[in-house]
């Protein structure tokens, strides 16, 4: 019950949050992002961090406790959901690095790129074999840690606008759900309080982080953070429905059938004393 509370609870508090972010770019930020001068920006603005607040707050309570080790085989099962998702995330972040590369203008750039078409790899290679994901699934993170890395360098001078702010926190929230869902790829120990954690974060804020610049104007790095984004927000959602699930149990032990046995052994002659 408590999976479904914090699946539902984050999912609908992302969704308002995300409404919340729309408004604001049409009512109390200029093209730029800074603030209007309007009494509605402080009241928008607030209304949207106690959204958030609680959001978090949400997807850590309703997965507390919860120290079972997550499963692949149990998650997972045969799913081919999560494989086209990964599939999906791994185009996105090939065609992103491929851009990226064609338009760098330094070396960060250059390296961030690399990161990203190497990301790919892992990617794709854990859609076509969750099994087998293996070293692989350390290109995503290494992917998103070099995101972190980039946008922060990029970014820093406008720490105080609050579209970077939400940006990065958002990067850091998809690094900490890829690194939980790596883990029980791969087998290592992950509970299902860290994923359901790190899946309820990045409903809540990765929508609202990644797809709302959008509405500040189009370009080509927006929309792949976008579509990057609504891949792992679904990704998240479609994770923690699967939190829920238990394994399966083992069919009882049918108790052999002796009456061959009990027939054979009547054939059986009996030896004569001398």
């Amino acid at each position: 019950m408590k999976n479904k509370i914090g699946l539902f609870g984050t999912v609908g508090l992302g969704i308002l949050a995300l409404v919340i972010r729309i408004v604001e770019y049409f009512i109390t930020l200029d093209q730029e992002g800074y603030y209007l001068a309007v009494s509605a920006a402080s009241v928008w603005s607030t209304v949207r961090i106690a959204v958030l607040i609680v959001g978090l707050l949400l997807s850590l309570i309703c997965y507390a406790g919860q120290k079972e080790q997550t499963e692949l085989s149990v998650l997972y099962s045969r799913d081919w959901m999560p494989r086209i998702l990964f599939g999906l995330m791994g185009v996105a972040s090939g065609v992103d690095g491929i851009f990226r590369l064609m338009d760098a203008a330094s070396s960060l750039d250059a390296v961030t790129a690399v990161l990203f078409l190497t990301g790919a790899f892992g990617w794709l290679w854990m859609g076509r074999s969750p099994k087998r994901a293996a070293l692989w699934t350390l290109l995503p993170m290494l992917q998103l840690a070099g995101q972190i890395v980039y946008y922060f360098w990029t970014t820093y001078k406008y720490i105080h606008i609050s579209a970077y702010i939400l940006g990065m926190l958002g990067w850091c929230a998809a690094l900490f759900f890829t690194f939980s869902l790596s883990k029980t790829l791969v087998g290592a120990a992950c509970s299902k309080e860290r994923l359901g954690a790190a899946g309820g974060i990045v409903l809540v804020l990765l929508p609202m982080a990644f797809v709302v610049p959008l509405f500040g104007g189009l370009n080509v790095p927006a929309v792949f953070t976008a579509a990057e984004g609504l891949i792992l927000s679904v990704l998240a959602g479609y994770t923690l429905n699967c939190l829920s699930r238990k394994p399966k149990e083992a069919a009882p032990m049918e108790m052999p059938d002796l009456s061959m046995l009990n027939e054979y052994m009547d054939a059986i002659p009996e030896v004569e004393e001398e």
